[in-house]
């Protein structure tokens, strides 16, 4: 009898052991259960995630592509407008410079005639004001034509500087 009791303690204990270690192996098991679910839920929305990043991957390939062909547009709208703006100012540069000869032009054919009158006068008269009607010494009064005056004056063309006392 001795010995049998001595197996039987032994083997009573080698089920309690294993017993112990089965309820471990349960436990993790169901631990890595509950993992293995998750991990199949979370593969779920990788996956989920993964369409949508190619969703607006592609979205972004257009946008991209749609702002590349919206930059070239405003480049050739820009290198236009400068042409245009170019053709502008030379046409207008061209013009001024056109108006300037035609004034000096005229002014050229106003000072020959003017010059061609002013040798027919009288002594007594001044080629741009006219006849003298009388002289004070300080002062002469004469009768001028108004287009002889206007022709021959020299006009001021410049604007004068802003005087505070003359604005008043």
């Amino acid at each position: 009898g001795g010995s049998s009791s001595k197996e039987i303690t032994l083997a009573h204990h080698q089920v309690r052991t294993l017993t112990a270690e089965l309820q471990k192996a349960q436990t993790i098991s169901s631990q890595h259960k509950g993992k293995a679910e998750k991990a199949e839920v979370y593969e779920k929305q990788v996956a989920t995630l993964s369409q949508q990043l190619t969703f607006e991957k592609s979205n972004l390939e257009i946008m991209t592509a749609e702002l590349r062909r919206e930059r070239t547009k405003l480049v050739q709208k820009q290198t236009f407008l400068q042409q245009l703006t170019k053709e502008k100012d030379e046409a207008r540069r061209k013009l001024l410079e056109d108006a300037e000869e035609k004034q000096r032009q005229i002014e050229a054919a106003n000072t020959a005639l003017l010059q061609a009158a002013g040798q027919t006068l009288n002594r007594e008269e001044h080629p741009t004001y006219g006849k003298m009607l009388f002289d004070f010494g300080f002062k002469r009064v004469y009768a001028a034509k108004a287009v002889t005056v206007m022709a021959q004056a020299q006009i001021w063309k410049k604007q004068r500087a802003l005087r505070e006392h003359r604005s008043a």
